[in-house]
């Protein structure tokens, strides 16, 4: 089988657009999803001022859910979290990754979003609620055992070493206390009066896709 680059998938390959490279495939991979957001939530527990996990948020363009959104002194981090199995890699287009699982003799492929550009839609929405522009920042973390290459590599941040990733300090200055405070309450009103949209969010996405 041809080596795994970050190219388009090899003439003659089985390829499959899916929406999220098999996290949500069945009820099995649906719970280690969840049980890589657990994980992500206790590294937050111990280094975050407070977080909010699996989160509904609305702007103009309509409800979308986060991962986690963090408070941090400096300002605000928005997390997508990934339990991927198999190879991640990119493509040509930027806006696509590809997942195989060649060490288990499959030559199908399967086409999914880049998170990070899934992740810049809840950074909007974030940005739209707070006001806040330049303090709102992205993260894409993997808690799977899926290997990537390079160029995936150098866009995402391996579950063990989120403690330390969250430690780093900004290149922007320091948002004032008060409006960091004041953008936090504004998120968590948001979530409290979205959290029983789950439903709802779900039909928005099927009707997206179709």
């Amino acid at each position: 089988m041809p080596t795994l680059t970050d190219e388009a998938p090899y003439a003659g390959a089985v390829i499959e657009e899916v929406d999220d490279a098999l996290e949500n495939e069945n009820e099995a991979a649906l719970k280690v999803g969840k049980e890589g957001e657990l994980r992500v939530d206790r590294i937050l527990n111990r280094v975050a001022m407070d977080h909010l996990t699996d989160v509904y948020l609305e702007d103009e363009r309509g409800l979308t859910q986060i991962d986690h959104i963090v408070k941090m002194p400096w300002g605000l981090v928005v997390i997508e979290t990934k339990t991927y199995g198999g190879f991640i890699s990119g493509t040509r287009n930027y806006q696509v990754w590809k997942q195989s699982f060649r060490l288990v003799g499959s030559n199908k492929y399967y086409l999914f979003q880049n998170p990070v550009c899934q992740n810049f839609r809840h950074l909007a929405a974030v940005r739209h609620i707070t006001g806040l522009k330049d303090h709102v920042s992205s993260l894409v973390v993997f808690a799977g055992s899926a290997h990537t290459s390079r160029r995936v590599h150098n866009q995402i941040v391996r579950i063990n070493h989120l403690k330390t990733a969250m430690r780093q300090r900004p290149t922007t200055d320091y948002l004032l206390d008060w409006k960091r405070d004041a953008a936090w309450d504004a998120l968590k009103r948001h979530a409290y009066a979205n959290s029983g949209r789950s439903a709802e969010h779900r039909e928005q996405l099927k009707r997206r896709a179709q």
